[in-house]
């Protein structure tokens, strides 16, 4: 299968089609004297932080002649 712009699937190879959507929650420590002398720690609970990867490829052309059978005209 040859994959340029022109080809049919080159665009839902170029855009992905199910985005990454994670989320983060982050405890907060805010007793830290106290743990230290011994108490319990206090948490804080921070979030959630929402993130959304998306992922985009690029075709990129290499061509060494040192190794390639065909010719540079694409």
């Amino acid at each position: 299968m040859v994959l340029s712009p022109q080809s049919v699937r080159y665009e839902p190879w170029r855009k992905s089609l199910y985005p990454i959507t994670f989320r983060i929650y982050i405890f907060n420590w805010t007793n830290p004297e106290e743990f230290r002398s011994g108490g319990k720690p206090r948490l804080v609970e921070m979030g959630p932080y929402t993130y959304r990867f998306v992922r985009n490829h690029t075709l990129s052309l290499y061509y060494q002649q040192a190794v390639s059978n065909g010719n540079n005209a694409h």
